[in-house]
């Protein structure tokens, strides 16, 4: 499920259980990657973001945007 137009190249998924699969664009593999340990924060200029890290190559990825 893609929701607006800024948030077309990171996905949320809901499988059902209640928990979203949250995806992000990992800088490292350079590909749309699971975020695995998912936090939403709020970042310096009072935005929302969700920040974890790659499932793959373990590396910070930060989703931003209301997740």
């Amino acid at each position: 499920m893609t929701v607006g137009a800024r948030s077309a190249t990171v996905r949320g998924r809901n499988w059902g259980g209640g928990g979203y699969i949250v995806e992000a664009y990992c800088m490292k593999c350079r590909a749309k990657r699971e975020i695995k340990n998912p936090k939403k924060v709020i970042l310096k200029n009072g935005r929302p973001a969700t920040r974890g890290v790659c499932s793959v190559c373990g590396t910070k990825v930060v989703r931003m945007g209301k997740s």
